[in-house]
């Protein structure tokens, strides 16, 4: 049985499908996604059991990475507006640096919104960023 890496698994974001580039220094990478229900339990139920039914799906994509001074990670780094639309994919990569996409059936798409991001430093240890995007629109998994 081949497995896969978590560092053959990378985030790539841009402002469209063309432009994508991987997140640099990634440390962490996790796509989620969940079905959204809705109770429709009533009145006349007469017990205390909700009527859970299907109502849609959500996603949503979560980064943690290093803050390093390269070209690649300071490209990336300053195109991350809080509140901006992205083309999103969570995909297979190689590379001398893992940041090259491979085409596997963990490729999963989307335009999401950027709704949270967090930069953090600390004396003597190595900066970082949390970037959070939410899914807006569906997800795509390619072949």
């Amino acid at each position: 049985m081949v497995t896969i890496k978590g560092q053959n698994l990378r985030i790539l974001v841009g402002a469209s499908a063309a432009q994508l580039r991987c997140l640099a220094a990634a440390q962490s990478c996790t796509a989620h996604v969940s079905m959204m229900l809705e109770d429709a339990a009533t009145k006349s139920d007469g017990d205390e059991w909700t009527r859970n039914e299907p109502v849609g799906l959500a996603w949503d994509v979560d980064c943690d990475a290093l803050i390093v001074t390269s070209d690649a990670s300071a490209m990336i780094s300053s195109m991350l507006v809080v509140g901006h639309t992205y083309t999103v994919r969570f995909s297979q990569t190689t590379g001398a640096q893992n940041r090259t996409q491979v085409t596997s059936r963990l490729q999963l798409t989307g335009t999401a919104i950027l709704d949270s991001l967090e930069l953090a430093a600390q004396v003597d240890d190595n900066a970082t960023y949390r970037a959070h995007f939410t899914g807006s629109g569906e997800l795509s998994q390619h072949a």
